[in-house]
């Protein structure tokens, strides 16, 4: 295993030292004043989004080597894939925190009130953590079925196998977003390279494994054959939408785009099974599936049959559906109060997918926004809020300088808070960008983002979006995050523990 290791860390460091070293000279004079970062990543949130993506991406090498050796070696056993599970969870929590941080940024930077846009770039990340879950999921259940073993160790080379592909996309400059960082072909040349050999090295171990042979009449549907079925489909629907698109170019056969249309229509579709067999697991461990079931029926016909004339069916039973798990797991956990030898760190780690399903469905069906014209003095009417221009006020710094709009936000009945979004232009690169900001509330947020002057006069424009339970997309997955970090300290103690 430290053989592998050091092989994937040797292409690594080669890659470094000969195309993208960092102690290289680029200039010959050092300039005055540089070029400064583009204005958009001068965040916290985009500070500490890349770190957490990559210590994920690393810590898949330590699964892969493991899943290598055993392979090579013939010697899958369950005592392998024990070593795989702490580094499987160190992995998938660290990419898990790091999507949260780019969604957040997104939220606050761009200026639009999104929190997913469905960039290539985004989804490089995406990847290997839908691939982390199937793999966190297949080490669980090879405890009880051997057959499983086969799955976990492909699984875990295809989650470095990703990394690896997403290092691609943003070092490459194959892609144009915002969120890459290089636009060198060699660089991506040498990357390409070490993602053929690794690769090589995986699925040629991978295919001369003599494992456990599985014929059809031994393939059984249950929970665990739906979860993986229902997210390795939406993994490849990620993995084409985002490689097509450069194959074809690469063939030289035009220029395609494929982005939200594609995922918004595909996905919710692929997920839905997959919420069922949830909700049926819940009520099933309730022992009062009749009623919970003809529950989830009554309510989901209803919540239809409201949503019909707003032409949001799937977003409202979905949650629908959530919702009544979510509560269903609140039910479980009132149940099993009290007794540690629960799975409940698999409960909170469900609820928290449950919940972030909730959020997606209500923030997708019942966001709401307007676009309004403002002097000084004037104010206008939004979700039961009064917002009042007050005044514009100019300031600047070492690095910019700006314009504050001083926005007074009143309800029925007092004062609120006062919100300041505003304008920058940065002095060396001369960007003018939108500074926003919120009313933040625990289930909505008013957002607000000010636009450009309206000539001839002193209004400005000021975008305004209602967005229920965003924030509570974020804490779903913190909230997973969490969970596996927990796991791996549990088994941590539970060894240290046994050794002592």
């Amino acid at each position: 295993v430290a053989s592998v290791l050091s092989l994937v860390s040797f292409g690594i460091f080669a890659f470094m030292l000969f195309s993208s070293n960092p102690m290289a000279r680029i200039l010959d004079l050092v300039p005055v004043q540089g070029q400064d970062l583009n204005p958009l990543l001068q965040d916290v949130g985009m500070a500490s989004h890349p770190p957490m993506l990559y210590l994920g991406y690393v810590a898949f090498a330590i699964p892969y080597a493991f899943a290598v050796v055993s392979l090579w070696k013939n010697q899958v056993v369950s005592q392998w894939q024990e070593h795989l599970r702490p580094w499987v969870l160190i992995a998938w929590a660290c990419l898990g925190c790091g999507i949260a941080l780019g969604s957040w940024w997104a939220y606050r930077e761009l200026g639009w009130g999104g929190w997913w846009f469905w960039d290539p770039v985004e989804n490089a990340s995406l990847m290997p953590w839908l691939a982390g879950t199937l793999l966190l999921h297949a080490l669980a259940w090879s405890k009880k079925d051997p057959k499983a073993h086969t799955w976990a160790m492909l699984l875990a080379l295809v989650c470095f196998v990703l990394s690896l592909l997403g290092t691609f996309l943003v070092r490459s400059g194959v892609l144009v977003s915002v969120h890459s960082f290089a636009s060198d072909p060699h660089r991506g040349l040498w990357i390409l390279c070490l993602l053929l050999v690794y690769g090589l090295l995986a699925f040629s171990a991978f295919a001369r494994w003599k494992g456990v042979s599985l014929k059809r009449s031994q393939l059984k549907w249950g929970y665990f054959e739906i979860n993986q079925s229902v997210v390795g489909a939406i993994l490849l629907t990620v993995v084409l939408g985002t490689i097509y698109p450069l194959i074809i170019d690469g063939l030289g056969l035009g220029k395609i785009s494929v982005g939200e249309p594609y995922y918004n229509l595909v996905t919710p579709w692929l997920l839905l099974p997959g919420m069922v067999a949830l909700t049926y697991w819940t009520s099933r461990t309730l022992h009062v599936q009749s009623r919970i079931i003809a529950s989830v029926a009554v309510v989901c016909v209803v919540l239809l049959a409201i949503s019909v004339f707003k032409g949001h069916l799937l977003a409202a039973f979905f949650a629908c559906i959530s919702g009544l798990t979510l509560l269903g797991h609140g039910v479980i956990a009132y149940r099993w109060w009290g007794q540690v030898k629960k799975p409940w760190i698999m409960l909170v780690a469900h609820g928290g997918f449950v919940l972030l399903i909730l959020g997606l469905s209500i923030a997708s069906c019942a966001s709401d926004e307007a676009i309004y014209s403002l002097a000084p003095g004037e104010s206008a009417e939004f979700h039961g809020y009064q917002f009042t221009l007050k005044d514009l006020e100019p300031y600047e710094n070492n690095h910019y300088h700006g314009l504050n709009a001083l926005i007074d936000v009143q309800s029925a009945s007092h004062a609120v808070t006062v919100l300041t979004p505003g304008r920058r232009v940065y002095e060396v690169s001369q960007i003018n960008l939108s500074k926003t900001d919120a009313l933040v509330r625990p289930f909505y947020d008013i957002y607000i983002a000010m636009g450009d002057p309206i000539s001839d006069s002193q209004s400005w424009q000021f975008r305004l979006q209602y967005k229920p339970m965003v924030r509570w997309l974020w804490l779903s997955i913190i909230w997973m995050s969490v969970a596996s970090i927990v796991a791996w300290f549990v088994r941590e103690r539970r060894l240290v523990h046994a050794i002592n």
